[in-house]
């Protein structure tokens, strides 16, 4: 799958492993992603928290359809229309294309 990659130069779009959902979260099919100010920061090489410096997949913000569910989420399944604002929780570097994400993230109708 792809990702954008903050890389030595600035943001790369990279080939990157497609992650799986831990027990509580979902992976979502993205349709539509941004990159905000703080992901803007990241890729001009600051740190966002724990997040920044080369490697790091930029894009907190997402909208899609849930691709696959962790063993223990409830209140979702595979085709809801999801979105995220947030990062996603398995890692600081989880490909922003198809995250794995907590299942607070929101239904959209």
């Amino acid at each position: 799958m792809k990702a954008a990659v903050v890389g030595e130069t600035g943001v790369e779009i990279r080939d990157v492993a497609k992650p799986s959902p831990k027990p509580h979260e979902i992976l979502i099919k993205v349709k539509a992603a941004s990159l905000n100010r703080a992901d803007l920061a990241v890729a001009a090489g600051n740190r966002h928290g724990t997040v920044g410096g080369a490697g790091t997949i930029v894009g907190l913000e997402c909208a899609g359809e849930v691709e696959a569910v962790g063993g223990e989420v409830k209140d979702f399944r595979p085709g809801d229309r999801v979105m995220s604002a947030r990062r996603p929780a398995a890692s600081p570097n989880t490909p922003s294309p198809m995250p794995a994400v907590p299942t607070r993230c929101r239904p959209t109708t």
